[in-house]
């Protein structure tokens, strides 16, 4: 790039990342290798003070900080003026503690539905296999393709659908990921055209990166206070303001 078309655009982040600021420092996702990378307070205060200016309006100290960013893939220059730099802006009331566990052997065999289990089963297999090679990004481009304006809210049909991905996660028997499980509920249900939330949210100290889908109602399958115990990182389908 020319220093001359540098000069002329503005600092954004880089085009697969997603940040938050949680309790006053930022928090930063870059999908393409699946990471999240955690800043100080000095250095939150730092990255605010220049996203969305042009480079020429940089001190030098800012310039060699800005450069070191965009060499990471954490940010980039483009003509292009984000709609909003943080996903979620959030003060924490607590530390949340995820103790992850469903494959719930309580759950009713009346809930089985064969369509919905047999999509779980290989859309579990394929959750996996994506996540256990890094791949975040490639499973949330396949949620975020889906025509989220033709879908429906249905509570009763996701339910259903969150009940028989509980129920493949038995017959698989094995561990599942949050992200799996939120990633196979989420994506049966656009497949279906039942409106609903697949989210992604994080904390600090301890860290905690957690997954879980949302219909109407809030939070299926999880713990309701979700929404307001993590910043959302990640927010995809057919409810306002997802990302």
């Amino acid at each position: 790039m020319s220093f001359e078309r540098k000069e002329s655009r503005v600092i954004q982040w880089g085009s697969s990342v997603k940040a938050v600021i949680y309790n006053e420092k930022i928090v930063a996702l870059d999908e393409m290798s699946n990471s999240f990378v955690f800043f100080d307070e000095l250095q939150s205060g730092s990255i605010l003070s220049v996203l969305g200016k042009h480079f020429s309006e940089l001190t030098e100290e800012e310039s060699s900080s800005v450069n070191d960013l965009i060499s990471h893939g954490l940010l980039c220059i483009t003509e292009k003026i984000a709609e909003k730099n943080f996903q979620d802006v959030l003060t924490s009331k607590g530390a949340f503690e995820c103790d992850w566990a469903l494959g719930d052997s309580r759950t009713s065999l009346l809930s089985f539905r064969p369509r919905y289990f047999i999509q779980a089963t290989v859309l579990l297999l394929h959750a996996k296999r994506y996540s256990d090679k890094g791949k975040l990004h490639g499973l949330l481009q396949t949620l975020r393709s889906s025509p989220h304006h033709s879908m429906v809210a249905d509570e009763k049909k996701l339910v259903a659908i969150a009940s028989n991905v509980n129920l493949a996660i038995l017959f698989l028997w094995r561990k599942t990921k949050c992200l799996e499980f939120a990633y196979t509920v989420a994506r049966i249900a656009f497949i279906h055209k039942i409106k609903c939330r697949f989210v992604v949210g994080v904390q600090t100290h301890p860290f905690i990166s957690h997954a879980w889908v949302e219909g109407e109602n809030g939070v299926v399958f999880d713990r309701r206070e979700l929404p307001e115990e993590l910043a959302k990182i990640v927010s995809i389908g057919g409810f306002k303001n997802a990302q």
